[in-house]
């Protein structure tokens, strides 16, 4: 199992934290750890560390595997009896066995003492022993001339044989024979690992050299690795990605000392270094998340989850024996001096559990619970043709959902059955362990690394379930697992008060019910995961998905055994049987729901899945409208709605939901007649739209206020909601004071308050809860359509929803006197001058575009079958909400021209965020005007605030046609075709084309809040950027066709990136399709990640697909072909157009704000002292000279020019991305990690440049920039990169200068010395000239 360990943290850092291909570290195979860190400390010249570096890596494992070696030959014996097979299936007699073991347990001894070793004396011997010996002394640790370690070690050593293998005990007796044994070795592997960490500690704190910190740091990491993550985490970034620093060392000790017990070592094993009182206790920590342990005789149980988390690790490994072996008898719970395994667990207590009457399913199943672990541990049964995924997660999701879980549940009750009687100590025990089953023993024990992410208990996978299903709260923890904590000690309160029947109703009404939500969510997130795999799919989630459900199933069975037979039968693991969850997601979320008052569980509790609108509540948070149809209320005989009079009839019920609007009007009234106590009742409870159950009874009522206040977790992961909290949220998250999640219902609360407009609040309520959403109801038809979760007409019904709450009940056809937001459209239409034929402009539009959504998803299957149906369906739907837009930036408007500030706000904060998504500038500029307290616009600022709104509507999707116009209001002017950009006038039409920057913009936004869904969508589909089709439609522009498309081959410097990016023809798609998948553990943090997209987006997509464009240009210019002729100028265009972007504005030198290229040469021209008398960097002026001379060359079509030109453009691009390396490099001396994504995107667009220009350069920067790069790596990669700049053929003038100093190297000449900083392409071990290098076990 060690050997495992070193291997699975060692892929660990070369895949998750230097992004290696898995199963690599530092470009070689991570089994050969050892002999990668031994061989780079040899390049690295480190001579004193190379001397002990191959001592504590390979001789160390060394010993270690022939220790395991003589415990395996032991075993073979007792299962193979006297003469039989041994475990490697070869036939061995009695003597045969015996040889080995003691061959192993002698060669075991040999390379820990080595040749010329004499007792005690550290002058002698190179080996183990003799380290031990050196570094006792320095800890007190020689008495009697002998360290303590090597004393035990031998002793051990010596034992086995007297006492095991001459009395041949491990053929006898498994407890006295093997088992001894085994436990014996796991004592000398203990013992051996003390000199490593007394060696650690010394060089902390006596020599302080970062290189033997590492080196320590690394031999002793990954036994901490698989039992104490958190301090793991900790100590690897201090030690290894950080430069080492002695102001941390006390830190790092005591860090290190909270995980001995980990490590089976303790305070006294080690001793203290001479001189200092660590003040080291071996105290396990009582604490379990905010829970108190009474019984500290129980903590040496509570590790229990380490066995878990490392059977886990084994298997992830392959070391399948190994893992049965751990789970069969255990390795860190010892009571009363035995070890305890699972398997015990699992097997031999079922008598001690108090089960209540829906658990008694469960008596007698053990067995099947053991041999469902076994068949995963040894690929039989269910498992005989499984992946090994699906292996791993079978066991682990069973251990963590279903034996965690009961005896969890058991040990709980029995304390409730033992409350009162004496001694309390007794039912307290109990109560104690019911909570350490729940909770485990991982945690995090450093504050700034949290371990969830490695929990094995039921808690852990609360806080996994609570992302998918909106129920963290803002600690990032499940509402579950904080509810859980607080009824824990509130019911150890209780027991100790005796206040039994409290007790017994606290756990059967809020405790239990709790533990059952992450199972339920676990169950329902595999059974949307699962839906849709195949049978033979290799995916771990059919395995896991399946362990979850038989946890939960038996206990649904006692409230509905047709349902519960049904669930099971969808989330049955079967590799090549039927389809997994054959019946749908929403089948299974359907049966639960059905069942979920008999589990006493709150529905709210389990909450809505992601941004599919899938829920287990009658209908969810605020009834979303999941697209499953409401079955109809008693006495209702139409399947069908007519709305207003019959402009629009669905074609299922949906009459409920148009009934909120006459919640409008309720609360209209109620306010005119002073009665906001009444409104606010209706506004939070609902009164007239019902909710129905699966048999048609009313079982409450939606409210409108539900519409915002579910809106964090049933619209996170949306586009336009997204927009909105980018717009309003302050440095801390929020929105004049509360979450900015529910801006719309804080806006709507203090528009109850206001007294000058008595109705403001029922305004409020339509043009913010209600308008966002209608918008929800759309973007979640797209995503399920995209999901492939409508069938038959459930995208109908959703449809049909969408449009009943727009139009609302009692909505007449083109009359301004409703109550929903179609009323609103034509009262204000019809002051705009759109109240053309029967409805207003807007209204028509946005019933046609329902209409034709509505069509697109009414074919059998069209979801499911035409994976086109869903792009179409997006596009509709962005048109849908521009115009939903109009209404509310005419009310602002006509609000500005009648100075109506109250009005003026509140659709200011209704709209303006919108634009939030266009550009910060113009946001920036109408929010300080507009949003902020003070309102502090002037009535002459009136026309330049409208004007600032009107040029707006283009990135709104939005016309001056559109619009229309009010008296009084300034003449509104579409973009001409031929719009500057930033001073660049091109000759063709490109201002559709140039809004590719809009599409970049939102994706950060998206990004920022975890969106990752509306990110990708963004990057793979587009929005904002269009040409013209010769058949006058028009094509959407997407950034990942730029990021794929094979013309980009076209530009001679394309084949250096694809030969730098081992060969990936779409590398800079590689690169964000990676990123924007949130499973993806590559970066550690959302900002990282956020930065890494854009960054790779600006800096390689766009800036490839502009020098395509030029080159493409050129291509026309000289062909024969006039057509082509003809396009070369719009391609020479385009190329201006992707590298300034439509963010900059018309006037010259642009605004800030911009995304592009040109966007960031401003940017940096500040930092480098290269910027133009306006303020314009002087590397875009030159730009747009070139830009216009090209223009010139290709009007005449003097092509041969072009080519020098199109090399200048090329090699000026280069600076902005030099200089945003450089800056980052140097002017992050606080090591923001927020940074390096950004550091790491901006190194790799010119590292392909560096590598032709020079290759050492190029290795230099590539082996220290990664996402944890130390300080020592970034001075080493920004002296390589001043020095290649000038052999690059870049201006080193317009490069500039960096606090100084001139941002190039004044002499070509490099001289680079490397440094042992394991990170990136160099963390790795080295050789020992005769000991194993890899040892393959």
């Amino acid at each position: 199992p060690m050997y495992n360990y070193f291997r699975y943290t060692f892929r660990s850092i070369g895949q998750d934290e230097e992004g290696e291909r898995l199963g690599v570290f530092d470009d070689e195979p991570v089994e050969q750890y050892g002999d990668t860190l031994v061989t780079d400390l040899m390049e690295l010249n480190q001579i004193e560390v190379v001397k002990e570096a191959p001592i504590v890596t390979n001789v160390w494992m060394t010993v270690t595997h022939h220790l395991y070696e003589a415990v395996r030959e032991c075993q073979s014996m007792y299962v193979s009896g006297a003469d039989g097979f041994n475990l490697d299936g070869d036939l061995f007699t009695d003597e045969d066995n015996v040889y080995y073991i003691e061959r192993d347990l002698d060669l075991a001894a040999a390379y820990y003492i080595g040749e010329g070793q004499l007792k005690g004396d550290k002058n002698s011997g190179f080996l183990l022993y003799n380290l031990a010996e050196k570094i006792a002394p320095e800890f007190n640790q020689d008495t009697g001339g002998v360290s303590q370690v090597n004393k035990k070690i031998l002793d051990v050593m010596n034992g086995i044989k007297s006492d095991i293998i001459d009395q041949g005990l491990c053929m006898a007796s498994l407890s006295d024979g093997y088992l001894e044994f085994r436990s014996r070795v796991n004592s000398i592997i203990r013992t051996m690992t003390i000199p490593l960490v007394q060696k650690f500690i010394w060089h902390m704190f006596i020599t302080k050299d970062s290189d033997f910190v590492e080196l320590y740091g690394l031999s002793i990491l990954p036994q901490i690795k698989v039992c104490d993550p958190s301090v793991y985490e900790y100590i690897l970034e201090k030690v290894v990605f950080d430069d080492f620093s002695f102001e941390t060392a006390d830190d790092i000790l005591r860090a290190l000392q909270g995980s001995y017990s980990c490590m089976g070592i303790t305070c006294n094993d080690v001793g203290e270094l001479n001189g200092r009182q660590d003040g080291c206790s071996d105290d396990i920590s009582a604490t379990l998340r905010g829970y108190e342990i009474t019984d500290q005789t129980l903590l040496p149980r509570i590790v229990f989850d380490r066995d878990i988390l490392q059977i886990k690790v084994l298997a992830t490994m392959g070391a399948w024996e190994s893992a049965l072996d751990l789970y069969a008898y255990g390795q860190n719970v010892v009571v009363g001096g035995s070890l305890n395994s699972l398997k015990d667990l699992v097997i031999s207590k079922i008598d001690t559990l108090h089960l209540g009457d829906n658990f008694q399913g469960f008596a007698g199943k053990f067995d099947d619970v053991d041999e469902y672990i076994n068949a995963a541990l040894v690929g039989d049964d269910m498992f005989i043709d499984a992946s090994n995924d699906q292996r791993i997660e079978g066991v682990g999701r069973m251990l963590q959902g279903l034996v965690t879980y009961l005896y969890a549940l058991g040990e709980l009750q029995n304390a409730s059955a033992n409350c009162g009687v004496d001694p309390l100590f007794n039912s307290l025990s109990s109560w104690d362990m019911g909570a350490a089953y729940l909770m485990g023993s991982i945690k995090a024990n450093i504050d700034e690394y949290h371990s969830d992410d490695f929990g094995q208990t039921l808690f852990a996978l609360a806080n996994e379930m609570c992302d998918y299903f909106g129920t963290c709260v803002s600690s990032g923890k499940a509402h579950a697992s904080e509810s859980l904590v607080d009824d824990l000690n509130t019911g150890k309160e209780l027991l100790k008060a005796k206040s039994c029947t409290e007790l017994s109703l606290l756990l059967e009404e809020d405790i239990t019910p709790t533990i059952l939500v992450p199972l339920i969510q676990g169950m329902l997130h595999y059974a949307v995961e699962n839906e849709e795999l195949s049978s033979s799919s290799e995916s771990g989630s059919l395995a896991a998905g399946d362990a979850l459900s038989r946890a939960i199933i038996p206990v649904m069975n006692a409230i509905d055994s047709d349902k519960s037979m049904q669930i099971m039968t969808n989330m049955k693991f079967e590799k090549g049987g039927s389809k997994p969850v054959e019946d749908g997601a929403e089948r299974v979320f359907a049966d639960v729901a059905a069942m979920i008052d008999g589990l006493k569980v709150d529905c709210d509790d389990i909450g809505g899945y992601e941004n599919l609108g899938l829920g287990v509540c009658s209908e969810n948070p605020a009834d979303t409208g999941s697209g499953t149809k409401t079955t109809l209320p008693d006495g209702t005989k139409s399947t069908s709605t007519s709305l207003a009079d019959g402009l629009y009839t669905t074609t299922t019920y949906v009459q409920n939901r148009a009934e909120i609007a006459l919640d409008v009007k309720d609360i209209e009234s109620l306010l005119k007649s002073d009665k906001a106590t009444l409104a606010m009742g209706i506004y939070e409870d609902g009164f007239h739209s019902a909710i129905y159950n699966e048999i048609g009874e009313k079982i409450g009522d939606r409210s409108l206020a539900d519409f915002s206040r579910s809106a964090p977790q049933i619209m996170a992961k949306e586009p336009t909601y997204n927009i909105f909290r980018y717009a309003l949220e302050d440095d801390n998250g929020l929105y004049l004071g509360r979450d900015v999640g529910l801006y719309a219902d804080t806006i709507v609360l203090g528009a109850f308050g206001n007294t000058n407009s008595r109705t403001l609040a029922s305004e409020a309520i339509v043009a913010l809860n209600l308008w966002m959403f209608v918008v929800h109801e759309l973007h979640q038809t797209v995503d399920k359509c995209k999901g492939k979760l409508l069938t038959d007409d459930d995208g109908v019904h959703s449809m049909d929803e969408a449009v009943a709450y727009y139009i609302g009940d009692g909505q007449q056809t083109g009359d301004s006197k409703g109550h929903s937001l179609y009323a609103l459209a034509e009262y204000m239409g019809e002051l705009f001058e759109q109240d053309e034929a029967d409805q207003t402009r807007v209204n028509r539009i946005i019933m046609k575009l329902f209409n034709q959504a509505k069509l697109e998803v009414s074919f059998a299957s069209a979801c499911i079958n035409n994976p086109s149906t869903h792009v179409r369906l997006r596009e509709i739907v962005n048109k849908i909400v521009s115009q939903m837009a109009v209404p509310l930036l005419q009310k602002l408007i006509y609000s500005l021209r009648k100075n109506d500030r109250d009005r003026v706000k509140l659709y200011a904060q209704s709209v303006v965020p919108l634009i939030a998504g266009c550009s910060d500038s113009t946001f920036s500029f109408l929010r300080d005007r507009l949003i902020l307290e003070g309102n502090i616009f002037n009535a002459i600022d009136v026309d330049d605030i409208i004007e600032k709104l009107q040029s707006a509507y283009s990135c709104l999707g939005l016309t001056c046609v559109d619009v229309g116009t009010y008296e009084g209001v300034p003449a509104c002017h579409d973009k001409p075709p031929q719009s500057s950009l930033a001073g660049y006038v091109p000759k063709s039409d490109i201002s559709e084309f140039s809004k590719l920057d809009l599409d970049l913009h939102q994706i950060y936004i998206f990004l920022k809040f975890g969106a990752f869904n509306a990110a990708e969508d963004l990057y793979t589909m587009g929005k904002h950027s269009t040409l013209k089709k010769l058949d006058g439609g028009e094509e959407i522009i997407t950034l990942r066709q730029l990021a794929t498309q094979s013309a980009r081959s076209i530009v001679p410097s394309f084949d250096m990136f694809e030969r730098y990016f081992d060969q990936d023809f779409d590398y800079s798609n590689s690169m964000v399709k990676r990123t924007l998948d949130p499973n993806e553990p590559t970066m550690v943090s959302l900002k990282e990640r956020t930065k890494l997209v854009v960054t790779t987006l600006q800096s390689m997509v766009v800036y490839m697909a502009a020098l395509q464009k030029i080159y493409d240009a050129i291509e026309d210019c000289e062909s024969t072909d006039s057509f082509r002729n003809a396009n070369a100028i719009e391609e020479w265009d385009r190329a201006a157009g992707l590298l300034i972007g439509s963010m900059e504005g018309a006037n010259e030198g642009g605004r800030q704000g911009g995304m592009m290229m040109y966007g960031l040469a401003k940017e940096q021209c500040k930092q480098f002292d290269v910027c133009t008398n306006s303020g314009d960097a002087k590397v875009n002026e030159r730009l747009i000279t070139l830009f216009y001379a090209g223009r010139s060359e290709l009007t005449a079509r003097n092509c041969p020019p072009l080519h020098k030109a199109a090399e200048k453009i090329e090699i000026l691009l280069q600076i902005p991305l030099i200089q945003s390396t450089l800056s980052l490099m140097i002017l992050n001396p606080s090591m923001n990690e927020d940074n390096f994504g950004e550091l790491y995107a901006f190194s790799r667009s010119i590292l392909p440049y560096v590598e032709e220009a020079d290759r050492d350069a190029s290795q230099i920067i590539a082996k220290n920039i990664d996402f944890r790069p130390t300080k020592g790596n970034l001075d080493a990669a920004m002296m390589a990169l001043k020095d290649a700049i000038p052999k690059m053929g870049v201006d080193c003038d317009l490069v500039g200068r960096l606090d100084g100093k001139s941002a190039c190297a004044k002499s070509t000449a490099t001289s680079h010395t490397g440094s042992f900083v394991l990170s990136l392409s160099t963390c790795t071990v080295l050789s020992f000239v005769g000991v194993i290098v890899t040892f393959l076990m």
